[in-house]
């Protein structure tokens, strides 16, 4: 998984699978994330989150897939 703070990502074409943490497979935390034909399947958190998990921070996503987070 991802854990971000303070930055900008352009992610595209990325998949993340069966990812288990406490805040997901992308932690986003006062930064920006766009991301473009992103495919999440099967990622877990302890506390909220599961797939993405953004606090104080920008998300855009165009054609993202979610399945079972």
């Amino acid at each position: 998984g991802l854990y971000l703070s303070n930055v900008s990502l352009d992610l595209q074409n990325a998949t993340f699978s069966n990812n288990s943490h406490s805040l997901g497979a992308i932690y986003l935390a006062n930064g920006s994330l766009i991301g473009q034909d992103i495919t999440m399947n099967n990622n877990t958190a302890t506390s909220p989150g599961g797939a993405i998990y953004i606090s104080s921070a920008s998300l855009s996503l165009t054609r993202g897939q979610f399945n079972a987070n």
